[in-house]
């Protein structure tokens, strides 16, 4: 990556053993993650994990616990894992200030992607909470191909990045040309 002269890499933040279940799978990720950090030490190179479905972080709570246990460490944040579950913004938002790449898609609750105008992702509150937290990093589009995992939807992958790259097009404009506050 600092080859490439990436800002960084995200990372899986681990996955749950069987044999340990959440809490203690969590534990076990704590000293790795800091040893990538500590690796990343001397570079410009941010460490930043995605909390996903198939993670130990798949709640924003345990996203908080991982960020207060291994100092430096960001998020990728893809809101629509936790769309999939039901998570509302209220939740989401005290991750927010620890956010240090973003990827979009839509979903909606127990489908982790789905057709740009079927999802229930409100783009422009996220990206003014995302703006409002002093984000002003680049915004992935992310639809994917494995069809069927968490209820993915067939989609056209084309086509819907183009209506979400619309979208978020004409929301960045108009909170870039809004008044700013006194």
């Amino acid at each position: 990556a600092v080859a490439l002269q990436t800002p960084g890499i995200t990372i899986s933040p681990g996955i749950i053993q069987k044999e340990d279940g959440p809490e203690h799978s969590l534990a076990r990720s704590i000293p790795a993650l800091l040893r990538m950090l500590q690796a990343a030490e001397d570079t410009d190179l941010r460490i930043s994990f995605e909390p996903h479905m198939d993670s130990v972080t798949q709640k924003p709570a345990q996203a908080l616990l991982l960020l207060a246990a291994v100092p430096g460490l960001s998020i990728t944040l893809d809101v629509a894992h936790f769309v999939y579950q039901g998570i509302v913004s209220r939740e989401i938002e005290p991750l927010l200030e620890h956010v240090a790449h973003a990827q979009i898609r839509q979903a909606k609750r127990n489908v982790l992607q789905i057709a740009h105008n079927d999802g229930t992702i409100d783009l422009r509150q996220l990206l003014q909470d995302l703006h409002n937290a002093g984000y002003r990093g680049a915004l992935t589009i992310e639809y994917m191909t494995t069809f069927g995992w968490h209820g993915m939807k067939k989609i056209s992958i084309s086509t819907e990045t183009v209506r979400t790259r619309d979208a978020l097009r004409a929301i960045r404009s108009q909170l870039e040309s809004a008044p700013k506050p006194r």
